[in-house]
This record gives structure tokens, sequence and C-alpha cells, in this order.
């Protein structure tokens, strides 16, 4: 679920989706609204820097996921983030009735009914830092700290060092696999979607 202006940009968008096996059928065409874009800057080491202009997202309204609240309803998870406004994302979460797995990108502060809400919190240590109130996690042991300070189920990504899983007084650390970090434009996405998959 998510909007498109009514432009060549979200033509290529909906058609790349469409031809990969994806529903676009709750994919919003706004009228009056560009495509939104992503300016990724990647450096020698394999760390990016993000410009978002969010376009027609940020004008994805709450009232604008009636069509699609059966399906919402129905979802065994829905995962959400924040390229839409945030009460759209409650929105949402409130309609669900299956997980609810909020990955709070871009960082900002979340309503407490959102935070209630979501079964599974998904954010990176700068994100966690914002949720708990407390400085950017350095270390494992202070990203567990500060995940335990939020309720549910947190997953907190770690980039190279992995995921640390945080769930009912327990601590596990799962490690990444060792690559060669070329582009990491999505990982976090698709981690996100991996994880969605697995709880399904």
């Amino acid at each position: 679920i998510g909007a498109v202006g009514a432009d060549a940009a979200g033509d290529r968008l909906r058609f790349s989706l469409d031809a990969a096996g994806v529903d676009v059928g709750s994919v919003r065409v706004d009228p009056d609204h560009p495509t939104g874009i992503a300016v990724i800057a990647v450096d020698e080491g394999g760390e990016n820097h993000i410009v978002v202009s969010p376009g027609a997202n940020a004008a994805l309204r709450p009232e604008h996921l009636a069509p699609s609240s059966q399906l919402l309803a129905a979802a065994a998870v829905v995962l959400t983030q924040l390229e839409v406004p945030i009460d759209t994302v409650v929105a949402a979460a409130s309609i669900a009735r299956g997980l609810v797995v909020v990955n709070p990108a871009p960082a900002r502060d979340l309503p407490g009914e959102l935070i209630d809400r979501a079964d599974v919190l998904v954010p990176n240590q700068t994100e966690l830092g914002m949720l708990a109130g407390v400085p950017t996690p350095g270390t494992r042991e202070e990203a567990a700290e500060a995940a335990r300070r939020l309720d549910g189920a947190v997953v907190v990504t770690l980039g190279s060092g992995g995921a640390l899983v945080v769930a009912g007084g327990e601590v596990t650390h799962v490690p990444a696999p060792v690559v060669e970090a070329v582009d990491p434009t999505g990982a976090g996405d698709a981690f996100c979607g991996g994880l969605a998959d697995a709880l399904v």
C-alpha cells in the first residue's frame, strides 16, 4: 500500500512491481503530487546516505486506506514504515488483526498508540536511541539496554554487526553474513520483508 504520482516515474514503479509479482492494486495514483524520489550516495566503505523527497507518499491519508481495509484486516502480518504520514501508519495498524511490525524509518518519534499496537519494532541504532530516549547505542550491550525500555519484541539492526533480538527478557545476537559491502541500498527494507515473511 502506497502512492505514486500520475507520471512516468510512477508508471515505471508500478510496472516494475507488477512484473516482479507484487499486487499493485493498493498503490494509489495521486494526480496532485509527483512520485517520490530518493537520492542515495554510497561511500567507498559501502555505507549510504539518503535524501528523500516523498512526493505522493507524503499525501497518503488514512481515508486512502479504505479500499484496502479488508486486505489489512486479513493479513497475517502488516509491515509498516514511516515514508507515509504517521497518522496513516497508525490507521493501518489499528485496522490490522494480525501481527504488526513497525520499521520506524526514517527516524522520528512514534505516538504511544503505535508503539502499543506494534508486536515487533525493527529500528536501527539511531532510531532505537530516539525511541528509547537515550543517546544512539554504540555497543550491543547498550542496544540491548535501550531495547528493554520499549514494550514488546524489538529487533535492532546493526548493519554489518547483524541484528539483536530482544524479546521476553531474552537477548539474542544474530550475526550478519560476511560479504564485501558494495551498496546497502534497500538492505533494511529487504531485511524487514524477510522478517515479515518468516513471521507469516
